[in-house]
């Protein structure tokens, strides 16, 4: 009985269900064992113990439950064996008893993909500090702020905001006075008398109450603030201070931020860079989703490159150049350091040295950046030249679309500005949507390459060995082919899945199902490159289904179901059929 019990208690969701619910689950339990070949009837519940049951759709495991939804349903199916199984078999009608008595263990039955998704994610970070997940700017404490007119004197306001004990000075609601605004009055001989308007900094940065902290956290290392005006109802409510979100979350991204602000040189950078591991171990471990790491490695990557950058080049070539990262850097998708993908658009009539280009490379090769094998980057003179060149070599892969023109097109539609002027990048990506046209052709040939990967889904079920990088790439270029076709300018997979469901491609259902399935992805990925870094292994996309928890399994395996089945409406709408 203590076997039954240890079991059931461990499968989601009978870990809801009451003791009095379960001490009625256990005693209605009995052990089943089926052959091979053998049809079983959905009269009772069963949880297989180990062996395969094939249904219509789906393949059923270990620990997996099977005919839930069609007793639900009230259907009568019959099942197949396809390895011999060992189960337990809960009668049909103390499963509907506990359902009907338990709303938390019956909407788990009843929820859709996207929040099964959501919850069994949440029972794999209970061990975690998921808190992080769903903490919001509110949950601090929210710091008084003193209003002024911007006519008021310096001396005046300063005195109310000591008066009101505030953390910071709002002018006319749209300019802001720190302690940093306010040294500037001696170190810069500035009267006392003089509005406060003279040293306040315009452009007030905002968020809501009710927003998520790591958006907050977000935020800080972007604008390199120490304080954020929090609004509610977009009214001013008070601010909240970097020192109090620090604690609350304890990962440094933000002193990170000021310390590469503050670099001297490339070896300043490299200390600074090799920290980033230990961040990205902390916040994973605090249980926030891939993406949202991966948002705040994007924004201190980019600091990075701009530090570089600064050291390399001049005040001529950031006017001259846009140098752009591609690739999962330039999507905002790339965590755990791979190689580098970056290049430059210039100015046509720019007389540039390829030589800085290569002193860029280097730099960052030192910093941990590696050589990117397919040499997509800077100190290539394919991927830095003039404006017109890069247009020249659109024109061309439009007009003959080979496999290698084809992805060339796809590394320059995932291309972001990271340093120097942003309108080269943006008046070739305009030349670029501009001759796409309606070139159907072209887009089934561009969107054919993710038929190039199958999923790991065989005859029973899941494979053994999941190629997370074959399987997140089937995701990534399908939303890429709708971004070309549908002139998309934003790049990362999420944002395009969510543009998507704004021009009605898909509905919002199945865009919070392919957004969910693609973060599930990047979570296991890097689950398992930080296992292989904190041990010291040799790098491999491919993971051993073995090795997941049966959540994990779960999750994969439903999120692997929304991607193929974002693959079939690839295949029609491009009309693949004949590629």
């Amino acid at each position: 009985m203590n076997e039954i019990h240890d079991f059931v208690i461990s499968i989601p969701p009978f870990d809801l269900i009451t003791e009095e619910e379960f001490s009625s689950v256990i005693n209605n339990t009995e052990i089943a064992y089926y052959p091979t070949h053998t049809k079983i009837k959905s009269n009772n519940l069963l949880l297989i113990i180990k062996g395969k049951i094939k249904s219509k759709d789906d393949i059923f495991t270990n620990e997996d439950i099977v005919f839930a939804k069609e007793i639900i349903e009230n259907k009568d199916v019959e099942f197949e064996v396809i390895e011999e199984c060992l189960c337990y078999e809960i009668k049909r009608d103390i499963f509907l008893e506990v359902l009907n008595k338990n709303d938390k263990f019956k909407s788990y039955f009843l929820q859709d993909i996207a929040t099964k998704l959501q919850t069994l994610r949440k029972k794999s970070l209970e061990n975690q500090f998921s808190s992080f997940l769903s903490a919001r700017v509110k949950d601090l404490i929210i710091h008084k702020v003193t209003f002024v007119d911007s006519n008021t004197t310096i001396k005046s306001a300063v005195i109310k905001k000591e008066s009101e004990k505030s953390s910071l000075i709002i002018v006319d609601n749209k300019g802001v006075v720190t302690d940093s605004n306010i040294r500037k009055v001696i170190t810069d001989d500035i009267s006392t008398n003089s509005e406060v308007k003279t040293i306040m900094t315009p452009n007030l940065i905002t968020i809501d109450e009710d927003d998520f902290l790591f958006n907050a956290l977000l935020t800080m290392t972007k604008h390199n603030i120490k304080r954020i005006v929090v609004t509610s109802d977009d009214k001013i409510k008070g601010s909240i201070e970097q020192i109090d979100l620090l604690s609350y979350f304890s990962n440094h991204s933000y002193l990170i931020s000021v310390k590469i602000e503050k670099a001297k040189n490339i070896n300043d950078l490299k200390e600074i860079t090799n920290s980033f591991i230990d961040l990205i171990n902390l916040l994973f471990n605090k249980g926030l989703k891939a993406r949202y790491i991966a948002k705040i490695i994007s924004e201190l990557n980019r600091k990075v490159f701009s530090k570089v950058s600064e050291f390399v080049f001049d005040e001529e070539y950031f006017k001259n150049i846009s140098l752009i990262v591609m690739g999962s850097e330039g999507r905002e998708e790339q965590i755990i350091r791979t190689d580098q993908d970056n290049g430059a658009i210039i100015n046509d009539s720019f007389n540039y040295d390829m030589k800085k280009f290569e002193e860029f490379s280097k730099s960052l090769e030192i910093l941990g950046f590696p050589k990117c094998p397919g040499k997509v980057m800077v100190n290539n003179p394919f991927y830095s030249k003039h404006l017109k060149d890069f247009k020249k070599d659109i024109f061309n892969w439009i007009d003959t679309p080979t496999q290698e023109n084809m992805m060339n097109l796809a590394i320059l539609l995932d291309a972001n500005v990271i340093w120097g002027e942003k309108k080269y990048l943006n008046e070739l990506k305009n030349y670029l949507f501009e001759h796409i046209s309606n070139n159907a052709t072209l887009l089934s040939s561009f969107a054919s390459f993710v038929n190039q990967f199958e999923l790991p889904i065989g005859l029973l079920g899941l494979k053994e060995k999941v190629d997370m990088k074959k399987v997140r790439f089937i995701i990534v270029h399908g939303a890429r082919a709708f971004a070309l076709e549908h002139k998309i300018q934003k790049t990362s997979t999420i944002d395009r899945i969510k543009e998507l469901n704004n021009i009605g491609i898909i509905d919002r259902q199945f865009a919070t199902e392919l957004i969910e399935s693609f973060d599930i992805i990047l979570t296991l990925t890097l689950k398992h490159k930080l296992n292989q870094i904190n041990n010291n292994e040799k790098y491999s996309n491919i993971i051993n289904i073995k090795n997941l928890t049966k959540i994990e399994q779960d999750m994969l395996k439903d999120s692997i179901k929304v991607i193929n089945e974002f693959k079939k409406l690839i295949n029609h709408h491009f009309h693949l059929g004949v590629f």
